[in-house]
């Protein structure tokens, strides 16, 4: 994990949900920042934070993240100062991509190398309860340079920021694979290959990026001492963020009763959405 510091004043703002901020760090890049904003927005930077962590363990393709603090001097002319008071969490901003909308979805080829990305990311997506990622809504942008999905914007993962409550499944609609994407992409592969990819991601990939996750930093800290504070120490202070309740909910994430249940809705969908076609 980075941890950088602002190196000018913040100048652009983007019009999307969460109102995130460009900020330019001193490791030379940029970082597209999300910040607290209102009552809960610091536990959607804390499935944020997971989420990215977790796909990179997966092996999705994902900017890669940093703790950023701006200082005073570099805050925004036209938003409160006391957004930034609090470390921001940032996401490096990525060269030669652009965003898939609607329009944009023609201009990306089809075939197996990008319909095997997408139906990992739709699985990652049942797997974290990502509800976000939707026919409306991809999240999602394309490498135009090594021709390659990459997946943003995790804040909606744990039924958005739910930590109160059981995970619960996704239903086909909450799922990118009823996107008009989903059927750009797998247009000239047959249903039978479709499944064929999804048996082979499910019954040997699935456990072994699960595995992953339990591995990493977090997770084996977590593990080893039972103490919320311990495993989640790297989440900022500043947050406010109630770390029991979250290590709740990992443990109930890498649980096989909740593995295995994604694994059979997932297909269970994937058979609705191409049947439907």
């Amino acid at each position: 994990m980075k941890f950088l510091q602002s190196i000018k004043q913040i100048e652009k703002r983007f019009n999307t949900g969460e109102e995130p901020v460009l900020v330019a760090c001193n490791d030379h890049n940029s970082y597209i920042c999300k910040y607290p904003r209102y009552s809960g927005s610091a536990n959607k930077m804390v499935c944020e934070l997971l989420g990215s962590e977790f796909a990179r363990s997966w092996k999705i393709d994902t900017p890669e993240i940093a703790m950023v603090n701006v200082l005073p001097i570099h805050y925004p002319k036209d938003l409160s100062g006391s957004y930034f008071s609090r470390t921001l969490l940032g996401s490096r901003q990525r060269r030669n991509v652009i965003d898939i909308t609607p329009t944009s979805i023609s201009s990306i080829p089809s075939g197996e190398k990008l319909c095997k990305q997408l139906l990992k990311i739709a699985l990652f997506d049942f797997w974290t309860a990502n509800e976000d990622r939707n026919a409306n809504n991809a999240n999602l942008m394309y490498d135009l340079v090594n021709n390659s999905i990459i997946s943003i914007d995790y804040g909606c993962c744990f039924n958005t920021a739910t930590f109160d409550f059981p995970l619960s499944q996704l239903t086909e609609t909450d799922s990118i694979l009823s996107s008009d994407l989903f059927k750009h992409i797998s247009q000239k592969i047959s249903p039978e290959r479709v499944l064929q990819m999804a048996d082979i991601l499910t019954r040997i990939d699935y456990l072994s990026y699960i595995h992953d996750c339990q591995t990493t930093t977090l997770t084996a800290r977590m593990d080893e001492t039972d103490n919320a504070e311990l495993g989640l120490a790297f989440i900022p202070s500043s947050w406010n963020i109630r770390r029991e309740v979250i290590c709740q909910k990992l443990k109930e994430m890498l649980d096989t009763n909740w593995t295995e249940k994604v694994k059979d809705n997932f297909l269970e969908t994937l058979k609705n959405v191409l049947n439907h076609d």
